[in-house]
């Protein structure tokens, strides 16, 4: 079975992984102290190692399989299957127009960065003097600006704070008064309702009392007109009369004595048992009997007189005697029509005092509703002009926060323009040279980078040996290592003159090698001996060993030692390209939180008191460090924990 780590190593990185644990412990229990528990680093591009070490089994040389590292169409193909290819022969390139023509653009950016490092080895003219004066004095003056603008701001967070306060004051004081008519809107409801309630209450009264003056009235009326009618209807025996009137208002009257008799008897009794419980509702239930039974009595007034008239007497005796009773009827009956009338008016003035009741308790209502909404609303604008004057506030203060952050850059601007003026005034130094050398080594790096994107469209023979298999043709695309999982590698070569080391390439690993990587190799059977080694190919289906996902390489052994013998064990260290002039800080110092990486900036040069910066980070290198990709700037200075 193929071993991934040696045993030695395994535990050399356990116990370094142990440390750095710890140490990110005492780091987070001791970040709230008083102790110092952190130091400086200064952000610096440089070019970043990274390797891969993995384990791997020798076995001889077999069938090498050779792949496009990226994807295009085919261009030239320069052997047939069975040719005999030398090592560095081009087997076949891709169409790679695109690749030729950016490296012969950093091969030029690689001349001008020389040229520039040339002119800069020259002495200084007056331009370039004259061109870091005039940058020095901008420099200065766009301070200056910063500053006003600061003084500005300064003033404007006083003023909005003056304002937002007299608003909250305004707000507070529309509240008070909201609270206040809410209150006096409450306490009118309830004087309204005890001033209707005694209103009400006297006009219950005057009703009950009307009601008792119209059964009296009514008793005695109906018993005048009723005597009247018993006269008439025995003329024959006590007087001597004559009724010349129609016969329906007659009997209509006659019905109506028995029946406002009966009803009186009826009413008589609710009359009294209503005195015991006068309440707004008993009354509102016996009230319309009333009303209808003033109303036959209105009736029977009516037809009572109207008949009086229709009946003559034979002498003069008869009538007196019925002008008597016509006296009596008509005193009686005008009686209870003034009671009837006082009934109808006490009756109006109750229904229109309960009217006004329910129409004061709906008003009030809503004045309570309208006071109590612009309570609402009082309290939701105080609560918005508060969120609004923090809002207000906050922005005043970070714009003030932006302008001194502004003048600090500025700060360090002028000090940089004026160590320029100063430079141009004297002798080149090597670290005013630096600068342009390094340019020189990026520029350089870009052309091995377009180079390398070139190589990647040509397959080249690592090795010497015969062509076996062809499965691509001229004008055929293919979509590189990845593209070809499906149909296996472009090509094929066999070589049976050496030896290789068929390793695994965890997942993790994979994409930080490349074909033609060197690659360090020791055998636990050989002691203290390195041997030399190439990366051939990479297979590009992956294998899954324990659930990991691995991929599975070759290395071509360079070295020819008549040691090695097939089924050693061997440790690789695969040499990847390095990143050249990137950012690097220690990984130690990336904190990771919610998902999200960060690191400590100082605040004022303070290893004690510190800011989170969110950051971006690419490849992990050697000896615990790693790129930075976005977040940070070089020159800038972080925190690292002390372990």
């Amino acid at each position: 079975m193929m071993r991934f780590f040696k045993g030695s190593r395994k535990y050399w990185l356990i116990g370094t992984a142990i440390v750095v644990i710890a140490g990110l412990f005492l780091v987070y229990k001791n970040g709230n102290g008083n102790g110092n528990v952190y130091e400086l680093y200064t952000v610096k591009a440089q070019d970043l190692i990274h390797t891969v070490e993995v384990t791997g089994t020798l076995n001889p040389s077999a069938t090498l399989d050779l792949s496009f590292q990226s994807g295009g169409e085919v261009n030239n193909i320069y052997f047939n299957v069975g040719d005999e290819v030398e090592k560095g022969q081009t087997i076949a390139e891709l169409e790679n127009a695109d690749e030729r023509a950016n490296l012969s653009k950093a091969r030029a950016s690689l001349n001008e960065a020389r040229a520039n490092l040339n002119l800069k080895l020259a002495d200084a003219t007056n331009e370039d003097i004259a061109i870091a004066k005039a940058s020095l004095d901008k420099a200065k003056v766009d301070k200056k600006k910063i500053e006003v603008d600061l003084q500005n701001a300064k003033s404007q967070l006083d003023n909005v704070e003056k304002s937002v306060e007299q608003d909250i004051l305004s707000a507070e004081i529309a509240l008070e008064n909201a609270e206040l008519d809410l209150e006096k809107a409450k306490t009118g409801t309830s004087n309204t309702s005890t001033l209707n309630d005694v209103s009400l209450q006297n006009t219950i009264n005057s009703v009950y009392s009307s009601i008792g003056q119209l059964i009296s009235n009514a008793s005695i009326t109906i018993n005048d007109v009723d005597k009247f009618f018993g006269a008439v209807n025995y003329s024959s025996i006590v007087y001597d009369v004559t009724y010349v009137g129609p016969d329906s208002i007659y009997k209509e009257t006659e019905r109506l004595i028995e029946t406002n008799h009966e009803i009186l008897l009826s009413l008589t009794e609710d009359y009294v048992n209503l005195g015991t419980d006068l309440t707004t509702d008993n009354l509102d239930e016996k009230l319309p009997e009333f009303d209808d039974f003033a109303d036959s009595l209105r009736t029977m007034i009516n037809n009572g007189l109207i008949v009086i008239e229709d009946i003559r007497a034979s002498s003069q005796f008869y009538k007196t005697e019925l002008d008597s009773l016509k006296t009596n009827f008509r005193t009686s009956s005008g009686s209870l029509d003034r009671a009837i009338d006082t009934f109808d008016n006490a009756s109006s003035n109750y229904k229109n005092a309960m009217a006004k009741k329910d129409t004061d308790a709906s008003t009030s209502d809503l004045d309570v509703q309208s006071a109590e909404l612009a309570l609402n609303q009082a309290e939701q604008t105080l609560e918005q002009k508060k969120i609004e004057g923090d809002i207000r506030i906050l922005d005043a203060e970070n714009a003030i926060k932006t302008l001194e952050a502004q003048l600090e850059v500025q700060d360090a601007l002028i000090e940089s323009a004026q160590a320029s003026y100063d430079k141009v005034l004297a002798d080149p130094r090597s670290v005013d040279i630096a600068p342009f050398r390094a340019m020189v080594d990026q520029a350089n790096a870009l052309v091995m980078s377009a180079q390398a994107s070139l190589d990647k469209t040509i397959i080249r023979a690592p090795v010497t040996g015969i062509l076996s298999k062809k499965n691509v043709e001229i004008g055929e695309k293919v979509g590189g290592i990845a593209g070809n999982e499906s149909f296996g590698a472009d090509f094929q070569l066999i070589d049976d003159n050496d030896f290789y080391i068929e390793i695994n390439i965890p997942e993790t690993q994979v994409n930080k090698v490349e074909r033609e990587n060197e690659v360090s190799i020791t055998f636990d059977s050989i002691d203290n001996e390195e041997f030399a080694g190439t990366l051939v190919s990479i297979d590009p289906s992956s294998t899954e060993i324990d659930g990991v996902i691995y991929y599975q390489a070759d290395i071509k052994i360079v070295d020819e030692d008549e040691r090695l013998k097939a089924g050693m064990t061997a440790d690789l260290v695969l040499n990847a390209e390095p990143k050249v002039n990137v950012l690097v800080i220690p990984e130690i110092a990336v904190l990771t939180e919610d998902g999200e990486k960060w690191v400590r900036l100082p605040i004022n040069g303070s290893t004690e008191r510190n800011e989170k910066v969110p950051v971006r980070v690419g490849t992990r290198g050697n000896g615990g460090q790693i790129e930075v990709t976005s977040g940070l700037e070089e020159g800038q200075t972080i925190l690292v924990p002390k372990v």
